[in-house]
């Protein structure tokens, strides 16, 4: 697949709330009320980007586990 020119990435990025560019891929941070509800929430990101073969990454971004920051790989 192609990359896209900058203008594109900010054009599609200004129309995905939430999502920014970092370094050469997007990324989103959600937060969660507690640890089991993000953990939740990243159990049914995988099911969804396993069923079209996607590749994302998720890492916990503080102490308590109640944000996760989803970026595609």
């Amino acid at each position: 697949m192609a990359r896209l020119a900058q203008a594109e990435i900010q054009e599609r990025l200004a129309k995905a709330p939430g999502w920014a560019l970092a370094g050469d891929a997007i990324e989103r941070t959600f937060r969660f009320p507690t640890f089991a509800a993000a953990i939740a929430f990243v159990d049914k990101v995988a099911a969804i980007a396993g069923a079209h073969r996607a590749r994302l990454r998720a890492r916990g971004r503080d102490r308590d586990g109640r944000a996760v920051t989803l970026r595609p790989v």
